[in-house]
């Protein structure tokens, strides 16, 4: 399960987390 459901949230901690295992397209 991933939580990209708003890029506030996961700028605020799975930024480095989720950037590194999995490539959401923030755009």
């Amino acid at each position: 399960m991933h939580h990209l459901s708003t890029p506030a949230m996961t700028n605020d901690f799975s930024t480095k987390d989720l950037t590194c295992q999995v490539e959401y397209p923030t755009v």
